[in-house]
Order: C-alpha cells, then structure tokens, then sequence
C-alpha cells in the first residue's frame, strides 16, 4: 500500500526541522541564499505536511470498509513504529541532563513517558522538545479508527467537505485565540493537539479519496504535474512573502495547519504521478533517506547536545558544523535498520 514517491519527501520535510533547530552547519550555509532560505528553516509548515501525509499514509494502510477493523494489530502496529526510538530519544535527554534529571517534577517526567506532555501547556517543551509532536501523533492514531468508521457510511463527497469545514472552524478559533493571547499562552496554541487534527483529518481524507476513487482517474501526466507545481509554489510563495510581510500569519501561526490544504493537494498529486519524476523520486537510495525520517527527527535534538558537549570536551566545536548532518544520517540508518525495523 505504499507510495514509494512520497516517501522521500518525509526526509526533506525533516532536514528543514533539522536546519531549523540549528543542525544545518556548512550545509545550511551553502544554501542559505534569499528566497531559498527562507523555505530552508519553514518548520512549521514541514510539520503540517507530515501530519497530512501521516493521515494520507495512515488511511492507505488501515481504511478497510469490507474487513473487520483490528484494534489489537493496529495499536500494535503504532505503538511499536513510534515508541521504541521515542524512548530511546527520552532516555538519551535523560543521560544528558543526569545530574539535574532527579529533579525534575515527577507528573512532568509521567507526562514525557506516556507521551501526553503536548495536552499540558506547561511540559509541551520539556525533555526532548521536538517530541511533543509524537503526543499529536498518538491523538491522531487514536481518532483514526472513529473517523474511518464514521467514514465508512458517507459520501466521498461529504469526507471532502467536513474535513474542509473542520479546517477552516480551526482557522478561525486559531488565528482569534493567536491575536488575543500570543505570546503569553504560546505554548498552548502551538502545541496543543486539537489544533492540529485539522491537518491528520485532512490527508486522512485525501487517501480514502484515493482508495475509493482517485486511483482510476485518467489525469493526463502533465496536468497532474501542473498541479503539483502550483501546490508546491503556493506553499512557497507563501512561507517566503510570510517572514517579510510580518501582518500575515508566519512562523508557528503556520504549524497548526494553515497552508494544510494545498499541502495535501501536493499530496495528492504526487501520489497520482506516473512520470519519471516519481520514478526518480522513487529511488532505492531516496526511499531509504525517507524510511530513515522518523528517526532523525526522534533523535536529532540529544545527538546534538550530546554532541556538542563531547565536541566542547576536546575543544573541537569547529567539527560541529560540517560532521553534525552526516553524523546524523548514519545514527538515522543505523536506528532503522537496527532498532525500527527489526521490532
């Protein structure tokens, strides 16, 4: 049920995180030249992308309308693509702050290990701050059963429209709560998952769209291509224009879903193409790069403390900058095939 084309687009959606969160070095340098920069350190979009990707794939995988729905072997089969290298990565920040961790509150600490601290405005950055969007995606693995049972009685029509709807209602409570009580209450209107499901529902949508009909339409190749590249520009045009026009909503305005649906329409499109470029996207090398995402984005933040800390040690800092990335990649193929894969 995999799309191979799409896969890779998860690695370049999280090496924006990484150059976001100062993991670029020599590498961000390169390419850190207007506009292009400013799609370089997009976070906050990368992160709506791959939660709409998340409900497309999650729907490709698990929308079964004429098979009885298996709670135990769906649970099963998310609790161990995300748990594991999650702990790891909780442990990791553990060891990096041992002598100060004892200390820590203890609902906090309960709050990382069940991974609920994006409900609780106040730990939503605690420990290994990126994790909070694995809290967002265990909510959204446990509305997905819900949302495709209702599903399962309506309309492909109606899916379109409700999930459009629920984005825009979202929108709307968001960008009024964002004008009213940003920045004291960032972190809630950030992180919270209820800000997010607009987005998961969104590609959730998309790929029973896909199941159900999209597969058999005749779009010629070109014209899907269009419209990839109109998605992919709107999206960039956008996110560029942003960071200069600050009246616009820009930076974590974005996060909670605002360019979801022409991110899911590139998506979309992709998912649709049969044209070299997926062929090209669809390159063992490329598939692994993606397949390899989740734990670069798990693990980047206490590799690179940890890291940085050894580097400090022997007063080797420069090193940081050109061996961080690389260094990365290898941790990220090694946790896959070593640890991911193999539970």
């Amino acid at each position: 049920k995999r799309i191979d084309q799409l896969t890779f687009t998860r690695f370049i959606a999280i090496i924006v995180v990484l150059f976001f969160h100062g993991g670029g070095g020599v590498y961000f340098q390169a390419l850190n030249i207007f506009p292009l920069s400013a799609l370089l350190v997009s976070a906050t979009t990368s992160v709506t992308y791959l939660y709409a990707l998340s409900g497309f794939v999650i729907a490709l995988a698990h929308y079964r309308p004429n098979e009885k729905f298996s709670f135990e072997n769906y649970w099963k089969a998310r609790f161990v693509r995300l748990y594991p290298l999650y702990l790891i990565s909780f442990l990791l920040v553990c060891y990096y702050y041992m002598d100060f961790v004892a200390r820590v509150k203890l609902p906090k600490t309960l709050a990382n290990i069940f991974v609920v601290q994006a409900w609780i405005p106040e730990y939503s950055q605690s420990f290994n701050f990126p994790a909070w969007s694995i809290a967002v995606e265990f909510f959204f693995y446990a509305m997905f059963p819900l949302y495709a049972y209702w599903a399962y009685r309506q309309s492909t029509k109606k899916l379109i429209w409700v999930s459009l709807i629920l984005w825009i209602v979202t929108q709307l409570i968001h960008q009024t709560l964002w004008n009213l009580y940003f920045p004291e209450n960032g972190n809630f209107l950030v992180y919270f998952p209820l800000f997010h499901l607009s987005s998961f529902i969104l590609g959730a949508s998309a790929g029973i769209w896909f199941l159900r009909e999209g597969r058999e339409q005749k779009i010629n190749p070109r014209t899907n291509l269009i419209i990839l590249f109109i998605g992919v520009l709107i999206v960039s045009v956008y996110v560029i224009i942003s960071r200069q026009v600050p009246q616009l909503p820009h930076g974590d305005q974005l996060m909670t879903g605002f360019l979801a649906p022409f991110l899911t329409l590139v998506i979309i499109a992709l998912a649709l193409d049969k044209t070299r470029f997926s062929g090209f996207l669809s390159l063992p090398i490329l598939i692994v790069l993606g397949e390899i995402s989740y734990a670069l984005y798990t693990l980047h933040i206490p590799v690179k403390w940890i890291y940085e800390r050894a580097l400090e040690n022997l007063n080797r800092q420069d090193l940081f900058s050109y061996t961080y990335l690389p260094l990365m990649i290898v941790i990220g193929l090694i946790a896959h095939f070593y640890i991911d894969q193999p539970i």
